[in-house]
């Protein structure tokens, strides 16, 4: 999805109590307007962010029940891409991520 002027997978902060599955089940729904099926857990990283601070990410994968209808809100745009036409312009670390699962 596009944000703010680079694409990223989509995602956000786990609320408290919140199992990490159904916050990506959520982040998708408010972020792509889509219903998920199920969620796969694929892999947890630890980024540290310029700040020092580190933040934990942890990335399914999901099958899509319903057509996107992106929330104008929170994302500018959506695409699906190959693992060789992946964008320059993405959030630091996704583009690793997904090399480092898919590659």
């Amino acid at each position: 999805m596009y944000t703010q002027s680079s694409w990223s997978l989509p995602g956000g902060y786990v609320e408290l109590g919140e199992h990490p599955a159904r916050t990506a089940i959520r982040e998708i729904q408010e972020e792509l307007g889509t219903t998920i099926k199920e969620v796969k857990l694929e892999a947890i990283y630890l980024r540290q962010l310029p700040n020092t601070e580190f933040i934990q990410v942890t990335l399914y994968s999901a099958t899509v029940q319903d057509d996107i209808q992106i929330n104008d809100g929170e994302v500018a745009d959506y695409n699906w891409f190959t693992l060789d036409d992946l964008p320059e312009l993405m959030v630091p670390g996704d583009k690793e991520a997904i090399l480092d699962l898919y590659s």
